[in-house]
């Protein structure tokens, strides 16, 4: 298995993508997930006016609005837990 330097990887992303890493993050501990997925990133990435994704679906001509309902489901399918913090999924990393 790749073992990956998580603090490393955070420190080279551009401040868009790490802001919405950590509100995703803050965001898990409130909903007590198990774990910070590539939907509770995107889900903060639409929130934010200047994210590339943001962009992207304006180009693609993609509603926002259905993209953060498809990705809200999918986050309500993880588990919980509420005496741990949530983990990064391995599809996230």
């Amino acid at each position: 298995m790749i073992q990956i330097d998580l603090p490393t990887l955070v420190k080279r992303l551009n401040l868009f993508s790490r802001q919405a890493l950590e509100m995703a993050a803050s965001e898990c501990m409130s909903q007590q997930a198990a774990e910070i997925t590539v939907s509770h990133v995107l889900i903060q990435m639409l929130a934010m006016p200047r994210s590339d994704l943001r962009v992207i679906t304006r180009q693609g001509d993609i509603g926002m609005e259905e993209l953060r309902q498809a990705l809200t489901v999918e986050n309500y399918t993880t588990a919980r837990s509420a005496d741990s913090y949530p983990a990064f999924s391995p599809m996230l990393v």
